[in-house]
């Protein structure tokens, strides 16, 4: 069972106790690496205890650039009014092959050369959790041949122009908070280097950021989390997560071929564990079977979603995830290939009875890739009336 650590890049002496089957003593501490630093706003940093992760983990933090937030949209989308829809997708963009501008644009009716941006769709406000965005920049660090740096995505060809995650959220007046896992080549690119990872972009002020670095299987995977505050003071946590494809044959044989379930569990217990942070208790976050039962206790409504990598809606991977997010609308449509490799998973806070709520019949694939190599999904949150 994984533990996550916690850490932050403002954090006062403390501890909290969680866990499942055995509780454990968290710990936090001060990590200076340019990874994992970001002056304000605070970003608590979460991630796993055992040895070989953390030294598997911090080889990776070393050669990407520090977190990017910009917690406020353009003044122009306005705030999340009581009768409002918002749309929350998930999208793993394939680095810079994803034409981000032409999907905002045809999908979302959102033209970002606009002084004023604004939605037109039949929902008032989104959500992108976006996965493989890739950022180019001066900070991330220069490093020896010999470092621990993975080859460049492969991107397809495309016809617009190649911005970055960074540009793409200035451009179209986004909030947004970007997480790097890894670099994307050790190639400079432009006379520029660049790292890729997780971001959330939104219309709607985010706040209370989080970073999940996952159990260490083939890759360094980051997963980020932000809260969006809706009508009534209601919250909702948004996640974007990308799990990993395939595991060396060491980790295949060590693991018993459970790395993705590996990672889906190092999830659940950071969210828990963030929650239990948040509210100022202690005690374990579950007990065996760490079932909907317990995560019903959560304090916030919660979706996450993103890249998978899952086969078939079989695997378990996804029935612990929907274990713990038991209010998960369901879709078997491929988003890569033949494959359902993209969820998005949702669960209501506890005593939820007129807050927030999934339009179910929402929930879909987009059909148009926009030159990635997966489609969307997109599913509408709604604030009861």
């Amino acid at each position: 069972m994984l533990v996550p650590r916690l850490l932050a890049t403002s954090l006062t002496a403390m501890s909290i106790v969680t866990g499942c089957t055995i509780s454990h003593a968290m710990r936090f501490e001060t990590r200076e690496e340019t990874c994992r630093t970001i002056a304000q706003p605070r970003l608590t940093w979460l991630g796993p205890t055992e040895t070989g992760d953390v030294a598997k983990l911090d080889e990776w933090c070393k050669t990407v650039g520090p977190p990017v937030i910009d917690s406020t949209p353009h003044p122009s989308f306005g705030a999340w009014q009581a009768r409002d829809s918002v749309a929350v997708m998930a999208w793993n963009v394939n680095a810079g092959s994803g034409e981000l501008l032409a999907f905002f644009e045809t999908e979302l009716h959102l033209e970002c050369a606009t002084p004023t941006p604004a939605t037109r769709a039949a929902f008032s406000h989104f959500v992108l959790l976006a996965q493989e965005a890739f950022r180019r920049s001066a900070a991330v660090p220069s490093m020896s041949p010999r470092s621990t740096i993975p080859p460049r995505t492969s991107e397809r060809p495309r016809s617009g122009p190649r911005i970055d995650i960074v540009e793409t959220a200035r451009q179209c007046g986004l909030a947004l908070v970007y997480v790097p896992s890894m670099r994307n080549g050790h190639d400079e690119y432009n006379g520029e280097r660049e790292d890729w990872g997780n971001a959330i972009l939104s219309t709607l002020p985010l706040s209370d950021f989080i970073a999940i670095e996952l159990p260490f299987e083939a890759s360094r995977r980051v997963a980020v989390g932000a809260t969006i505050h809706a009508p009534d003071r209601d919250s909702l946590r948004a996640v974007s997560v990308h799990l990993s494809t395939f595991p060396g044959a060491w980790r295949v044989l060590r693991t018993g071929n459970s790395a993705r379930v590996r990672q889906a569990k190092g999830l659940v217990d950071a969210l828990r564990s963030v929650e239990r942070l948040r509210s100022g208790t202690t005690g374990t976050a579950c007990d065996p079977p760490c079932s909907s039962n317990r995560s019903a206790e959560s304090p916030i409504s919660t979706i996450a979603g993103g890249d998978l990598n899952t086969w078939s809606s079989r695997e378990t991977t996804l029935r612990h995830l929907w274990e713990h997010f038991p209010d998960s609308p369901r879709n078997d449509q491929p988003t890569r290939g033949p494959f359902p490799t993209d969820h998005l998973v949702f669960r209501i806070r506890a005593g939820n009875t007129t807050g927030l709520h999934v339009v179910t019949e929402s929930y879909r694939r987009i059909d148009a890739s926009y030159n990635s190599d997966h489609h969307p999904r997109i599913l509408w949150v709604r604030a009861h009336q």
